[in-house]
């Protein structure tokens, strides 16, 4: 049929739309319907996966936490159905049942890296904005208190030079 050409092209969305819009499928397509959406879906944790260990991305062009995990447990459910629905072919179903478990277990896992990684970067920049702020407050109120000290000093120092001016005027006149 068109979804397993799909399927056997590599075209894996083609093939997904493709049995989306069947009504009754039977195992067999099932089965195609099922490997492709592991397909995609292997695809992106793949690339998660590579963006996780070789950058220090925390946006993932092409990346849906949500939509990925609902693609793996809809291939799951429809091997359930097919391994109900074909006796004859129940183990082989339930051998990739568990590999996409695994596979979903794997989308757990990096995404909770990905997640740890947003966060920190989040503490990092609240830290950093923290720092910012703290030496600002500080600069201000050091450039206040030189500033009260220069005032201080020269008003002193005023007082002074014109005390002695006084002095030496009424010393020169007398």
């Amino acid at each position: 049929n068109k979804g397993q050409e799909h399927f056997l092209r590599g075209e894996y969305k083609e093939c997904v739309d493709f049995f989306g819009a069947e009504e009754n499928l039977d195992p067999e397509s099932m089965f195609y319907y099922a490997h492709a959406e592991y397909n995609i879906a292997n695809r992106i944790i793949n690339k998660l996966e590579y963006y996780i260990s070789a950058t220090f991305a925390i946006n993932i062009p092409g990346y849906d936490y949500n939509s990925t995990k609902k693609m793996l447990g809809s291939a799951i459910k429809l091997l359930d159905i097919a391994s109900v629905q074909d006796v004859e072919r129940k183990d082989i179903y339930n051998e990739y049942i568990e590999t996409y478990k695994s596979e979903l277990n794997r989308l757990e896992v990096n995404n909770s890296k990905l997640e740890l990684r947003r966060y920190n970067r989040q503490q990092f920049r609240n830290q950093l904005a923290g720092a910012v702020l703290t030496g600002v407050v500080v600069g201000v109120t050091s450039g206040l208190t030189n500033s009260q000290q220069s005032t201080s000093t020269s008003s002193k120092s005023n007082s002074a030079s014109t005390s002695s001016g006084a002095s030496l005027s009424s010393g020169n006149v007398g």
